[in-house]
C-alpha cells in the first residue's frame, strides 16, 4: 500500500478554545474539501463517530473507481465512467463495462455502496450508470446494445431525472 500524502488525510482539531477555531484560515482548500473538522472538548463519542463517518462518506464520493475481479479472478481497477450497468445474481453481481464483464462478490445493495451517485437502481436486479443511457421509454432503458427492464416504481424517478438533465 502506498503512502498517503498529508493533503489526502482528514484532520480533526480537538480544542477547548473557540479562539483557536476562529483563528483557523477557512479559505484553505482543505477546509472547503471537507477534510477538516473541529471538535470542542469535552467531546462526546457520538460527535467523534459522526465526524469519522463524514470523512468516510466524503472519501467514497471522491473516488472514481472500484476494484473488481475479472473472469480469471484477477483484481482490476474499473473506472465508474467505464461501467455500463450492474446485474444482480444469486451470490454475486455482474458488472458490465465497455471492455467486458466482471464478477463482484456480494449482493447488489452491498456492491452499490461502492459506487457513486451517478448509479441508480432501476430494477430489483439492475443498477445503471446514468451517463451511459442511450435511450429510455417507460418500460426499458437501452445502454449500448443492452435492453434493461425498469420497474414501474422507478419509471417515475427516471422521468424526473431525464426532465432535469434536459433543462441543463
Amino acid at each position: 500500500m502506498g503512502k498517503k500524502s498529508l493533503v489526502d488525510m482528514p484532520i480533526v482539531f480537538f480544542t477547548y478554545n473557540l479562539e483557536e477555531y476562529t483563528a483557523f484560515d477557512k479559505s484553505d482548500s482543505l477546509f472547503y474539501n471537507k477534510q477538516v473538522a473541529f471538535l470542542f472538548r469535552p467531546c462526546s463519542n457520538r460527535n467523534l463517530f459522526t465526524t469519522i463517518k463524514l470523512f468516510y462518506k466524503t472519501k467514497n464520493e471522491l473516488l472514481d473507481h472500484v476494484y473488481i475481479k475479472n473472469y480469471v479472478q484477477k483484481t482490476e481497477k474499473v473506472f465508474y465512467s467505464d461501467i455500463l450497468f450492474v446485474e444482480a445474481g444469486i451470490t454475486s453481481c455482474k458488472v458490465y463495462t465497455r471492455f467486458g464483464v466482471y464478477h463482484a462478490s456480494g449482493s447488489l445493495p452491498s456492491f452499490s455502496k461502492k459506487l457513486n451517485k451517478q448509479f441508480i437502481k432501476v430494477h430489483d436486479k439492475y443498477m445503471i450508470n446514468q451517463a451511459q443511457i442511450t435511450s429510455f421509454n417507460g418500460t426499458h432503458i437501452l445502454i449500448e446494445n443492452f435492453k434493461i427492464p425498469i420497474q414501474r416504481v422507478n419509471s417515475q424517478n427516471l422521468k424526473k431525472i431525464f426532465a432535469n438533465s434536459s433543462k441543463m
